[in-house]
């Protein structure tokens, strides 16, 4: 009952608090699109002005980098969350996955939740078992 409470020693407490290595589990994809945007540079400044609204309640920059799809694990269940697909937690179109490098997370956005409005689904670094990260993105 303790260790639940206060970890055990020889258990998960023992695993390194640093940050995880994503070299392992990183691949590169296609070219970087977002959803209903044809426009290049138009998709680009709506990435950034994502990016920009999401580092205050965050408490953290959100980093350069977008990411094609993020396959993890969340409470012994396996998802994909995909750019242009349905993500099976939130039953909303992916619009973009981005990244904080500082918090060690990836960020879901749909259009609720983190890309026009509200906040995004996050993901932890340690969760992700394969990320895929647009070639130009």
């Amino acid at each position: 009952m303790f260790g639940k409470l206060f970890g055990n020693k020889g258990g998960d407490a023992a695993k390194s608090v640093g940050p995880p290595d994503l070299s392992a589990v990183t691949e590169t994809g296609g070219a970087f699109f977002l959803p209903g945007i044809d426009d290049p540079e138009t998709a680009r400044a709506r990435i950034e002005e994502a990016r920009d609204r999401l580092a205050r309640p965050l408490k953290a920059a959100v980093g350069p980098r977008a990411y094609a799809c993020v396959d993890y694990t969340h409470e012994q269940d396996s998802y994909r969350a995909e750019v242009g697909e349905l993500d099976p937690r939130l039953n909303e179109t992916v619009r973009a996955i981005l990244r904080q490098d500082a918090k060690y997370r990836f960020l879901v956005l749909t259009d609720r939740h983190g890309f026009a409005a509200g906040l995004p689904l996050i993901v932890s670094d340690r969760e992700v078992t394969r990320a895929v990260v647009f070639r130009d993105g």
